[in-house]
């Protein structure tokens, strides 16, 4: 039988504690308002679909999408090719695949509820990756494990906190409509404190034994 392959999110506790990201598992991120959560639901993807080669599309609701793939494509080495460029303009899914690679794809569409997302999750997707904020905060944790169900595939979701998680370490309640988001959710990682060396340092809310420090630069 061929070795099963064990898929990483590059985030130490997580890998640590879940062990793999299995298919039907929802994982919930939360970050502080004015913090960049782009930055870790791209770094989870470029290193899952990139790094390891796992069929993932990721969701950005929160930027652009020529912004988004731009940013995928930046994580890896070598020039990028000029904004505009002509392959781009005309052949987007040619693009995509030269810049970011045929395990990764970045949708692109427009989405107001969960609903919206499954049609452009193909069959053999392995994991989905969400930076989408504003869509979450209209929507339960159970829209995730919705999507979950229906895609067959792991989920990974970034979410924007309570103002009140500003400066100290977060808890469930600062979720946005509070610790309710987090139902129908496997596992919750909240931010502590930032370092002074501009770290974030991320706790899983249900094992707060383990921590990882995660830069956003």
């Amino acid at each position: 039988m061929p070795e099963t392959k064990m898929i990483r999110t590059g985030i130490r506790a997580l890998d640590e504690t879940a062990g793999a990201l299995l298919p039907g598992q929802v994982i919930l991120i939360g970050y502080r308002s004015g913090a960049d959560g782009d930055s870790v639901a791209h770094a989870i993807a470029h290193h899952v679909g990139l790094k390891q080669g796992v069929k993932t599309i990721l969701f950005d609701v929160e930027l652009p999408h020529e912004e988004a793939m731009r940013r995928l494509a930046a994580m890896e080495p070598g020039p990028l090719p000029p904004s505009g460029d002509a392959a781009g303009a005309d052949r987007p899914t040619d693009t995509r695949a030269r810049l970011l690679g045929g395990a990764l794809t970045v949708a692109e569409g427009r989405w107001h509820e969960m609903s919206d997302l499954r049609p452009a999750i193909e069959p053999d997707t392995q994991v989905v990756v969400l930076n989408a904020a504003r869509l979450l905060e209209g929507f339960g944790g159970e829209s995730l494990r919705w999507l979950a169900s229906e895609s067959g595939a792991c989920v990974v979701a970034t979410v924007r906190l309570n103002h009140q998680a500003d400066g100290r370490a977060a808890t469930l309640m600062d979720l946005p409509g509070g610790s309710s988001l987090a139902q129908g959710v496997d596992t919750v990682i909240l931010p502590g404190r930032r370092t002074r060396h501009g770290e974030v340092n991320f706790e899983l809310a249900k094992s707060r034994s383990n921590s990882v420090t995660l830069s956003l630069h």
